[in-house]
């Protein structure tokens, strides 16, 4: 088959999958673009396709690049946002703001936002992306692997669980806003009548159809300041350094008795006491798995507990009873995830570092007929001069042991590195049937 000929097959495949996307979504509310490709994966004979199968003619975008009018370049700066958004072409980021690079996709979001919404040429972004992604794991006991830090980026947990950014993107894309957000930034205006000026970004809702419901509230301060003025009262046992109460302003908060060891031991060695800054410590320290727990009641009547704890645990299983992994057997098909896999070459390797004989330099096709001969009448062949680090191990079957044979010497294909060992296998999967 040509070259022309594979190429109009693809592009009939892939012009099929379109028709089928397009006439399944054309009349979505929520599609106002169409996306063909992805960060340079771009299909560009299929540009016209879309309209085809559009009425409304929607336009179609290129992500990463410039394409029909939009700029849609990635995860620009603040600097270049600011440049881009002042331009002549319509700026809208296909993805904008990381939520695992950037610190959470909430986390300069309002910066940017105020920076776009104030540009006449911007058209809004997108924030990559909406949750995390993981694989159950089921040799993991049903653990969810993220591939480390490359996939738990999204704005929703792997169980669509809500995170911090979602409530920061909420209120900042909220379309109802406060006319003057800075008025009530810091100090609460003294002249506030109860009044407060709103922005409708509603496209086709009037606020008369919206329902309110708004409190005045007046928020303690963190650690001393206005706010807390009651008093904190921690009562702990000189016994054993454990909780024995807590009241706040003369009511008891539920707090007694702790810590406790779910598992290990803990005995009790002394108690100490002392003022720490603007607060007090009192220390309570112990022998055994729990060393020490450190109570300290600042000023302001937050309380804070930190504590040490170690558990060991003692291996006495002896190692000669752990099974030790199964090599599979020479001749015998590989098995991966269940599923039997056809015969693979194996190669001992005996010696020093050298390369295989189908790629090594003045094996002409005369040697390796040779080779193929002498291999398929031995039942344990042995490596040749010009191979005298490598052979092919003695297979289940004379036919099997022809096989291993003739793809050993066999052009072509990638060389196999031998490195110094005793005993070891290298699994090569040829590139070409034998």
């Amino acid at each position: 088959m040509d070259i022309n000929r594979r190429h109009l097959l693809a592009l009939g495949a892939a012009g099929a999958a379109l028709s089928v996307t397009v006439q399944r979504d054309v009349n979505h509310p929520s599609i106002l673009f169409w996306d063909n490709g992805y960060e340079g994966g771009w299909n560009t004979a299929l540009d016209d396709d879309f309209a085809r199968h559009d009425p409304q003619q929607r336009k179609v975008l290129h992500p990463w690049t410039t394409f029909n009018g939009v700029d849609t370049s990635h995860y620009q700066t603040y600097a270049s946002t600011q440049s881009k958004a002042a331009g002549g072409t319509v700026f809208m980021p296909t993805e904008f703001l990381h939520g695992l690079y950037d610190g959470g996709a909430g986390a300069g979001l309002n910066d940017y936002w105020k920076l776009m919404g104030g540009a006449q040429r911007s058209a809004g972004g997108f924030i990559w992306s909406l949750a995390d992604e993981s694989v159950v794991r089921d040799d993991r006991g049903g653990a969810l692997d993220t591939a480390g830090n490359l996939a738990p980026d999204g704005i929703l947990g792997p169980f669509r669980e809500k995170e911090g950014s979602f409530f920061t993107i909420k209120d900042i894309w909220s379309p109802v806003q406060l006319a003057s957000p800075d008025y009530y930034a810091n100090v609460f205006p003294a002249a506030f009548d109860k009044t407060v000026m709103l922005v409708n970004r509603y496209d086709f809702t009037n606020l008369d159809r919206r329902r309110f419901t708004w409190q005045l509230l007046r928020f303690p301060a963190p650690v001393g300041g206005a706010g807390h003025t009651g008093t904190t009262c921690i009562s702990i046992a000189k016994s054993n350094g454990r909780l024995v109460g807590v009241t706040l302003d003369g009511a008891v908060v539920s707090l007694t008795n702790g810590p406790a060891l779910a598992a290990g031991s803990a005995t009790f060695t002394g108690l100490s006491h002392f003022k720490d800054g603007t607060g007090w410590v009192v220390q309570a320290n112990y022998t055994g798995d729990l060393t020490s727990v450190r109570r300290r009641l600042d000023s302001g009547g937050w309380l804070r507990m930190e504590y040490r704890y170690r558990r060991t645990a003692d291996r006495d299983y002896p190692e000669s009873k752990v099974p030790r992994p199964r090599l599979p057997r020479p001749g015998e098909p590989a098995r991966r995830g269940g599923r039997r896999l056809p015969p693979q070459r194996v190669l001992q390797v005996r010696g020093h570092s050298r390369l295989s004989s189908r790629n090594r330099p003045g094996v002409t096709p005369t040697s390796r007929r040779k080779k193929r001969q002498k291999y398929a009448g031995s039942a344990n062949p042995t490596a040749c001069a010009t191979c005298a680090t490598l052979s092919p191990v003695r297979a289940s079957s004379r036919r099997a042991s022809r096989a291993w044979a003739r793809r050993i010497s066999r052009p072509g294909g990638s060389p196999v590195e031998a490195f110094t060992a005793s005993v070891r296998w290298l699994v090569e999967t040829p590139s070409r049937a034998a």
